[in-house]
């Protein structure tokens, strides 16, 4: 991934969106064909059985045509930050910007991690996201919290101090208060940044990249997927 991520970056300057965004998808396609012609063993028709390395791919090619580099309603200035910053990104980077990192924190209170502080992730879909809920969302460069219209006030006041989501100033510093969720909610936070070197930012505009980085559930998208590559001219499965 983080080949395609610097490849696309390096292009954006020169060529139209359009086609760059074809030939990363190509590219994946490319890929999974060679993958089908020269590795995989003989299956029926239509069916494409993927190794582990290469089951996430068609996921972060979907996930990349959604960055900000690449959309086709992005704003020139975000797309210029963009790519510098990815130009010199390196894998463990590259990977969490492309496909961000959603942990409900609301549930911190019910979920049992073993040994790590941060809990598992949830899918970048909408139908994994609540009005109720407080989500977390990291992507390696930002740490970015989600608090949902409906959310329950006394997970708010536990979390951030405060009773309603009208209640959130513009500006506004995370702190730790007397409780277990908002110690689980920090230590959480703090693991991230010893992972990635980066600050927690509040954002107003969360929202909006939230719903940007959002996904197709995997398992309907990769099915529509896989129609895609069957009914390619050029590859013949």
């Amino acid at each position: 991934m983080p080949f395609f991520l610097h490849a696309a970056a390096s292009e954006v300057p020169t060529a139209p969106l359009s086609k760059i965004r074809e030939q990363v998808t190509t590219l994946c396609i490319n890929i999974l064909h060679s993958y089908r012609k020269f590795c995989a063993t003989v299956s029926s028709s239509g069916q494409l059985i993927l190794p582990e390395a290469l089951k996430l791919l068609p996921l972060y090619t979907l996930a990349l045509l959604k960055s900000t580099g690449l959309r086709t309603d992005g704003q020139i200035d975000s797309r210029s930050f963009w790519i510098n910053y990815v130009s010199p990104l390196s894998t463990p980077l590259a990977i969490p910007l492309v496909y961000p990192r959603l942990i409900a924190i609301h549930e911190l209170d019910t979920e049992e991690n073993g040994d790590s502080l941060i809990p598992p992730s949830i899918p970048l879909s909408s139908e994994q996201i609540s009005d109720n809920g407080i989500y977390l969302l990291e992507n390696g460069e930002d740490c970015l919290i989600y608090v949902g219209n409906s959310a329950d006030p006394s997970a708010i006041r536990q979390l951030l101090g405060i009773s309603s989501v009208e209640e959130i100033p513009a500006q506004f510093v995370l702190q730790q208060y007397d409780n277990p969720l908002s110690k689980k909610l920090n230590d959480i936070i703090n693991d991230i940044r010893r992972q990635r070197c980066n600050f927690l930012r509040y954002d107003s505009s969360f929202y909006v990249y939230l719903l940007l980085s959002l996904l197709l559930p995997f398992r309907r998208w990769s099915l529509n997927y896989i129609s895609l590559l069957i009914n390619q001219k050029e590859c013949k499965w």
